[in-house]
């Protein structure tokens, strides 16, 4: 298990870069975008992507994929990173430190150990929850991107 909702992965592709770029763009909506289903929701540029995976209802843990394409002499490296919206990064912190920092008033001044030991087990709590459904979503966009791939070969 890991300890950050953050993930990085090279991919090894046969393909062209600009074919790689081209099947993204087919496949990822942006906001003027309209019509048939796509894969992807986000931005593809030149050489790089910005993308999540295309959802009916929102979700707060879909990680963001943010990819470098780069051309080698027998195909291309697709370098992935995956990591949280910067929204969802920042109320994970904000969550984290004002149950941390409740704990440690708990503790400290107020000596109330009930309500320090619940308020660091909430703590916990929502950092492993956020990480699990980070994992679950995780898997979801691999499959995905790997789908979107698998159309070159």
């Amino acid at each position: 298990m890991r300890l950050a909702p953050f993930e990085r992965e090279t991919i090894v592709s046969s393909a062209k870069a600009a074919s790689i770029i081209a099947l993204l763009k087919t496949e990822t909506k942006s906001e003027a975008s309209a019509g048939k289903d796509f894969a992807f929701t986000g931005l593809v540029h030149e050489k790089s992507f910005r993308v999540s995976v295309n959802v009916a209802k929102p979700q707060n843990f879909i990680p963001l994929a943010e990819g470098v394409v780069d051309q080698t002499s027998t195909g291309s490296l697709i370098q992935v990173k995956y990591r949280l919206f910067p929204s969802t990064r920042f109320f994970l912190i904000f969550w984290c430190l004002l149950t941390f920092l409740l704990t440690l008033i708990f503790l400290g001044p107020a000596k109330n150990y009930l309500y320090g030991c619940l308020s660091l087990a909430g703590c916990i709590a929502n950092y492993l929850i956020a990480l699990a459904n980070f994992d679950v979503h995780l898997k979801q966009t691999q499959k995905a991107l790997y789908q979107v791939l698998d159309k070159l070969t």
